[in-house]
């Protein structure tokens, strides 16, 4: 609970509203939105634990790309609902818009099936429902922002310098992950972490774009700018395309939730491993084809050249692969791989694929964002 409790942060106002919404006879929907990484659904977890007293009859999680396979099949709930249900409908946005609207529908059909059922729709995008309220959860101000950053700082070991994360609150407007981001590198040992993380963010220094707040800047305009701060989203996205070089100095933890995004835009259904997990792979891919259901392995590697990745790693992933029975696995990396890993890898090519820091590159450049 510790990582959701530090995003926790700052939204007493935000979880008020939240209850007070979920708590009468209408609205029976609340839609909660905000930036990417900005804490939606850390907020909606910690909403569901600190206010089960409202939803005697239980509170169900749904991942929308999950069920975007059987969108056209109505929404599963208990038979009977005597008091009160809450289902919270996940990354709404990250599925197509006409499976939006048959997931919204199949919604609208399970509220009139059974009128104690409660609804959180959490998506980074603003949603036009006669039916629904919006929480808008935006960035932490000042002081919320330094407390959060304590708490993480008390987590990770890492010490903090003011005057650096004032900066770091001015040029993120108060965005979450940028304070778990920075704090996470300092405490791998990088004392110019922050310094690094607040230079990446102001060479966003546009005129005529828009603010974090979605409206366009006026004319002229010397404001600094980030739109959508956080890891695997857009605007990391972008700065990738130029740099790519910044995935060697994100935390291990952030290139696998990158590597992660660009394999679901891909069309894979993923699965992250749990962050302390030693199971010698990072990420379940899944895909139906053809020919069948395939389950693919995935191992991140975030080396900086001269480091490779040796032939150690790819026989490791190769038993995983048999333990897990899994039909292939891959390893990416932001380096190169040894002589020894290719050769290991060509005797059993079609149960391993290899993907370079040339690779990856690739990977970036293709990546379709959602603002330009």
């Amino acid at each position: 609970m510790a990582a959701i409790g530090a995003f926790f942060v700052g939204r007493s106002r935000e979880f008020e509203r939240l209850r007070s919404l979920l708590a009468g006879e209408f609205p029976r929907s609340v839609i909660v939105t905000g930036l990417g990484g900005i804490g939606k659904t850390s907020f909606v977890q910690m909403f569901a634990h600190a206010a089960a007293e409202l939803f005697p009859d239980g509170i169900e999680f749904l991942s929308a790309p999950l069920h975007e396979t059987r969108a056209t099949q109505r929404i599963e709930l208990p038979d009977h609902i005597a008091s009160r249900f809450l289902l919270v409908i996940d990354d709404l946005d990250r599925v197509s818009w006409e499976a939006q609207s048959q997931l919204m529908t199949r919604l609208d059909e399970a509220h009139f099936r059974h009128p104690n059922l409660r609804s959180v729709v959490i998506s980074r995008l603003q949603l036009s429902r006669m039916s629904s309220e919006h929480v808008v959860l935006g960035g932490l101000d000042e002081r919320e922002f330094y407390l959060l950053a304590s708490k993480v700082a008390e987590e990770t070991g890492a010490r903090l310098q003011l005057r650096e994360l004032e900066r770091l609150q001015e040029i993120s407007h108060g965005h979450p992950a940028i304070a778990r981001l920075a704090l996470e590198e300092l405490r791998s040992g990088r004392s110019d972490a922050i310094s690094e993380i607040t230079g990446h963010l102001r060479a966003f220094q546009v005129n005529g774009l828009v603010g974090p707040d979605g409206r366009p800047l006026s004319g002229g305009s010397e404001r600094q700018v980030i739109v959508e701060v956080s890891a695997a989203n857009d605007e990391i996205f972008k700065l990738l395309k130029t740099n790519p070089e910044v995935t060697r100095s994100l935390p291990p933890r952030k290139f696998e939730e990158l590597v992660a995004e660009m394999l679901a835009k891909m069309g894979y259904e993923i699965t992250l491993t749990p962050e302390q997990k030693d199971g010698g792979f990072d990420i379940y891919a899944a895909r139906k084809e053809g020919l069948g259901q395939f389950l693919y392995l995935v191992e991140c590697k975030r080396y900086v050249p001269p480091n490779k990745v040796g032939v150690e790693i790819v026989r490791s992933l190769h038993g995983v692969l048999q333990a897990e029975r899994a039909t292939a696995g891959a390893i990416v990396t932001t380096s190169f791989f040894t002589s020894g890993a290719k050769e290991y890898q060509q005797r059993i090519e079609h149960q391993m694929q290899l993907h370079d820091y040339i690779t990856l590159q690739t990977w970036i450049k293709g990546f379709p964002l959602t603002r330009h």
